[in-house]
């Protein structure tokens, strides 16, 4: 899943099973989706870790900026 969603451009995914993966999605990856796995993640995980992700905001440090800049780079090759 997150695989095939990161092939479309624009698109970050993450995959994201627990407080810290969600919290890492946001604030270092800027993810726009998360990949929960269905038979892997209990309903009160899937969210916690929704909620945790929303709410957690882009941590725009340079090391942050200059990996995502890197990837739209790639993209566009």
């Amino acid at each position: 899943m997150c695989l095939a969603a990161n092939k479309v451009a624009g698109i970050r995914a993450a995959v994201v099973y627990n407080d810290f993966t969600a919290k890492d999605a946001a604030d270092h990856l800027n993810a726009n989706v998360i990949c929960l796995g269905g038979r892997v993640t209990d309903a009160e995980t899937a969210k916690k870790a929704v909620k945790i992700w929303l709410e957690t905001e882009f941590l725009e440090e340079e090391r942050h900026t200059r990996r995502l800049r890197k990837v739209a780079e790639m993209e566009e090759s």
